[in-house]
């Protein structure tokens, strides 16, 4: 189902759903807040914008 993901952002996770992630090269984002405020701390990330070759 996750297949044709970069990342996912996640509330908590444990480290053998982490491995899994990492292991699919799906970078598994761990934050608390709104979804609002996940979004916008992905989308201004340096590791989203190197790997998706933004600005």
């Amino acid at each position: 189902m996750l297949r044709d993901c970069q990342g996912v952002i996640i509330n908590q996770i444990g480290p053998g759903a982490m491995d899994t992630l990492l292991y699919r090269n799906i970078l598994p984002f761990a934050l608390s807040g709104s979804i609002e405020d996940a979004l916008a701390t992905v989308r201004d990330s340096k590791l989203f914008r190197v790997r998706n070759k933004i600005g």
